[in-house]
């Protein structure tokens, strides 16, 4: 871009000095099509279709979906968050926070209106969202499109290990990268208290969704950095964050929100059958594209010496950096705590790289990261269209021919939910399945010892193998390699009223039992 020129009292023409511009449009786009050729915007639309195609996909098939709809369910039709316990009749009374309410109500208004196809449509849109939250936060910290590129193709393979399905915690990512860029925005631009009110509603919007909303503090973290650090815009920062982080209906109760979910529950003793909280080395061992993302984020240290990042920076984004990596070292689901953590340092080494030498080089380049999400799709269709179009949790083969059951030979009367003895993994969908039931346990990982530590792994020489409050229960849904199973079969007053064998399809027999004098009260028909 040339520079204005003004005639001086001798004749000599001087340059003006150019005035920085935040924005910079005219001069971002010029970056771009150098980059990536005049018709860059085709490419970066191309991406962002093949990311929506990556999203819509992947089957309805998280375990904790159903759960998410009868809260969803449960919020819409008491209009009201619940405090207590509102499933579980094993914790009734105890404390409760849906604290991902807001996409639980938007899964439960799109299911019920228009069906399943709008929540992969939704999926589709968050991983849109992600691509372009990386695009603009690329725009706004200069980065190179290679930089913005790389970026992408690393978040989507972070998506694809934790969540490929559709679940809340799918829209911290691009809510993260979102409070990132408008931080930024409020310590460069000329309209701060602006973009600090799109940083609250953003951090709003986040605290509502998931309970690791925290991370969305990284534009705090990268105030910090700066030299001098802008002590006025950095405070607005932490107000806007703390101010979207309270504007929740749990917002003054988070100390024992978070207490109930990260206390001590049996079900998170190594080793723990839920797969998510796997130590993350451990689970990476074996799975080759996990350990290649850990191995890289492992290196971070070393490049971060030969970066050029100043002292302070190097102290902040290395803390940072330990952070992640003890949490992915206790849970492997917190590989995208570290991935986030990490980003602004990935970012900066991601800026050092040269560029491809030939267009072929970035032609190659290019089709290997757009390769990722088409893989990724074509491997979701094939299992799509084996499991379902519409909820198909790993539950579902086995227990729902099993509810089906229940829907024609047996009406409870109104008002009284029968008491479900469940399994762990059954009760997520049958508690959305049989909203007329109460289940033992509903798939949480929140509950006291007496419920959760019958689906918890133990050795022989820790004495019997609990069963569950079965002598408590109505009837039970439970898997048929379980000790219960055994005792229901030979329990007087219970009778076995339906088997689902293993087959293929399904990897999991299941039965069902009830209790003769309740079965009596509500039959519609007699059991053959």
């Amino acid at each position: 871009m040339s520079q204005p020129v003004v005639s001086s009292p001798a004749g000599e023409v001087a340059e003006l000095p150019q005035i920085p511009s935040t924005h910079a449009p005219v001069q971002g786009q010029d970056w771009w099509r150098t980059e990536l050729g005049a018709r860059w915007p085709i490419s970066v639309g191309i991406g962002l279709i093949l990311l929506f195609a990556f999203g819509v996909a992947a089957p309805l098939a998280d375990p904790d979906l159903p759960m998410h709809l009868a809260m969803g369910a449960w919020i819409l039709r008491h209009r009201a968050v619940p405090w207590v316990e509102p499933f579980a009749w094993t914790r009734s009374g105890a404390p409760y926070f849906a604290y991902s309410w807001l996409p639980e109500v938007v899964y439960q208004l799109l299911y019920s209106y228009a069906g399943p196809v709008t929540l992969r449509v939704l999926h589709g849109l968050t991983q849109v969202a992600t691509g372009a939250a990386v695009v603009w936060l690329a725009y706004i910290n200069r980065w190179k499109s290679w930089t913005a590129l790389i970026l992408i193709f690393l978040t989507v393979l972070v998506c694809a290990i934790i969540t490929r399905f559709l679940r809340p915690q799918g829209a911290l990512m691009p809510l993260v990268l979102l409070c990132w860029a408008l931080g930024l925005r409020v310590l460069d631009s000329s309209q701060p208290v602006r973009w600090a009110i799109a940083l609250a509603l953003a951090a709003c919007t986040a605290a509502n969704t998931h309970l690791l909303f925290p991370l969305t503090g990284l534009p705090l973290a990268v105030a910090i950095t700066r030299t001098p650090v802008d002590k006025r815009r950095t405070l607005l920062i932490g107000a806007a964050l703390v101010a979207g982080w309270l504007t929740t209906p749990y917002g003054f109760v988070w100390p024992k929100v978070f207490v109930l979910n990260f206390g001590h529950n049996p079900l998170f003793d190594y080793p723990t059958p839920i797969v998510e909280f796997t130590p993350g080395f451990r689970f990476a061992i074996p799975d080759p594209v996990l350990l290649s993302l850990v191995v890289f984020l492992a290196l971070i240290p070393w490049a971060l010496k030969r970066s050029d990042l100043t002292p302070r920076e190097r102290s902040v984004y290395g803390a940072m950096w330990v952070v992640g990596l003890v949490g992915f070292g206790l849970a492997v689901r917190a590989i995208v705590v570290w991935w986030l953590a990490t980003l602004p340092v990935i970012a900066v080494l991601l800026e050092k790289l040269p560029r491809p030498r030939t267009r072929a080089h970035e032609r190659v380049l290019i089709a290997t990261m757009a390769a990722l999400p088409v893989v990724l799709a074509i491997k979701f269709a094939r299992l799509d269209a084996l499991l379902g179009g519409d909820i198909t949790p790993p539950a579902r083969a086995s227990v729902e021919p099993l509810a089906i059951w229940l829907d024609s030979h047996a009406k409870p009367r109104t008002g009284a939910r029968p008491r479900l003895l469940t399994d762990f993994g059954y009760g997520s969908y049958l508690t959305w399945r049989l909203p007329a039931y109460s289940m033992s346990s509903d798939g949480r990982t929140i509950f006291p010892d007496s419920v959760a530590l019958s689906d918890a792994y133990r050795f022989s020489d820790e004495g019997p193998i609990p069963l569950g409050p079965w002598r408590s229960a109505d009837l039970a849904i439970e898997p048929l390699s379980v000790p219960i199973a055994a005792v229901l079969d030979t329990a007087r007053g219970w009778v076995r009223l339906g088997t689902v064998p293993v087959r293929r399809g399904v990897p999991l027999g299941a039965g069902l039992w009830a209790r003769e004098a309740w079965l009596r009260t509500v039959a519609l028909s007699h059991p053959r």
